[in-house]
């Protein structure tokens, strides 16, 4: 799957799942930026709970476990303010990821990620 990396040709941040404080206010890890095939379509999906539902983007990557409840954004870190790195719920265009998939290739030495959104 090693040709799917000329794929991988735009950026985005993740931040991983969050955390609670404890009052009810979450808290985010530090966000980093990957590389990715961030495509806009609807595509049926079943979630962690098994429900059927329609994504708004499908997201490619295979650099980077993901996890539900994270938060991608299409754009650069550089492109976010220190309050929107901390809380990607302050992002207008940050989306939570409500399923993803990951795949090995046929030697399991690289993996093949999809994010639904």
């Amino acid at each position: 799957m090693d040709f799917l990396a000329e794929s991988f040709n735009q950026k985005a941040v993740y931040w991983g799942s969050p955390t609670t404080d404890g009052f009810g206010k979450l808290t985010f890890g530090t966000p980093i930026e990957i590389d990715v095939r961030w495509e806009d379509r609807n595509e049926l999906y079943v979630n962690a709970t098994g429900k059927e539902s329609v994504s708004k983007s499908v997201v490619y990557s295979n650099v980077q476990d993901f996890e539900n409840d994270g938060y991608l954004y299409l754009g650069k870190l550089t492109d976010l303010s220190t309050a929107q790195k901390s809380n990607p719920q302050s992002v207008s265009t940050a989306f939570l990821i409500k399923a993803y998939y990951k795949k090995p290739d046929i030697g399991a030495n690289v993996y093949f990620r999809k994010v639904w959104l």
